[in-house]
């Protein structure tokens, strides 16, 4: 691994790319073990790191406090890792947190709840969601639209189509 970020940092494509050095060392060995993996990563020329599956919150403030470069925390809901607020993450030392399938795990959720009611004929979520305008500034459907007709073939009148 060492090899690795060494050849990925010294031949930046970009000098703005950051490069974050991960280790499960923790969930294999043991948190000695992971912090020692960081030490040697950092040294290598990782510009963050990410020590995976710490238990508690004083594995996560020590690893917190283990180094000066960033460092990212992997917020998993069911995870071994507690759960924090990103304020408590940069209390104890991370710049970065993830909270890597939070939205689609609820999302999931409300999509069996309407798929339930269905099932039982009932149409009781109507109305309860984003509305129809709202979804569609959500998801940007004007801007998209207006890419798509950038790139739709132009209109033949039907007389002239008729001739071909």
């Amino acid at each position: 691994m060492e090899a690795n970020i060494r050849a990925a940092a010294e031949n930046r494509i970009n000098a703005e790319t950051f490069i974050i050095a991960r280790t499960d060392a923790r969930e294999v060995y043991n948190l000695d073990e992971a912090l020692r993996r960081g030490e040697r990563y950092i040294r290598a020329g990782a510009d963050g790191l990410f020590i995976e599956a710490p238990v508690n919150i004083d594995e996560l403030e020590k690893i917190g406090r283990a180094f000066e470069v960033p460092q990212l925390a992997n917020m998993l809901e069911g995870g071994r890792t507690p759960v924090l607020t990103p304020a408590e993450l940069e209390q104890i030392g991370f710049r970065i947190a993830i909270y890597g399938i939070s939205l689609l795990m609820h999302a999931v959720r409300a999509m069996e709840n309407v798929l339930a009611d269905l099932a039982q004929g009932k149409v009781d979520f109507a109305g309860k969601g984003v509305g129809f305008e709202e979804y569609k500034s959500i998801v940007r459907f004007e801007h998209w639209a207006s890419i798509e007709a950038t790139y739709q073939p132009a209109t033949v009148p039907a007389s002239q189509s008729n001739a071909d």
